[in-house]
């Protein structure tokens, strides 16, 4: 016959309650006769074995984010900018108007270019916090 653990040797005197629907408890029971043992056994299995990961707030995410949105604000408005131009230069208006607009895509450019460094950086200090909890 095998040596009983110390932990199974020891008198278990502390109850733990906690209140489960009928079919949560049920589930539990299914699951403990699977494994061949009691539901005491198994809920303290996997009370006892398990880590439940946590879950910690980062102003990091939020402000990545906003930056992700903004970028995409400026990428429609390249765009929007782009088809413009394209339709004015076709119906034959001034070229003063297209360069007018091409500096106006100028303009937004160099935000996304600004918005893509942003990005990149937040992105960075995101892999590191990640790296340093894992």
């Amino acid at each position: 016959m095998a040596r009983k653990k110390q932990h199974e040797v020891q008198n278990r005197t502390k109850i733990v309650k906690i209140r489960l629907t009928e079919s949560e408890r049920d589930l539990i029971e299914n699951k403990s006769e699977r494994q061949g043992i009691n539901m005491s056994k198994y809920i303290r299995f996997l009370l006892l074995n398990k880590e439940i990961p946590v879950r910690i707030y980062d102003e990091t995410g939020d402000k990545f984010c906003i930056t992700i949105g903004n970028f995409t604000q400026q990428i429609k408005k390249i765009g929007v900018n782009h088809n413009q131009i394209v339709r004015k230069v076709q119906a034959k208006h001034s070229p003063e108007e297209a360069k007018k607009m091409l500096n106006d895509i100028a303009i937004a450019y160099s935000e996304v270019l600004k918005l893509t460094g942003e990005i990149f950086k937040i992105s960075q200090k995101i892999q590191q916090h990640y790296d340093s909890k894992h």
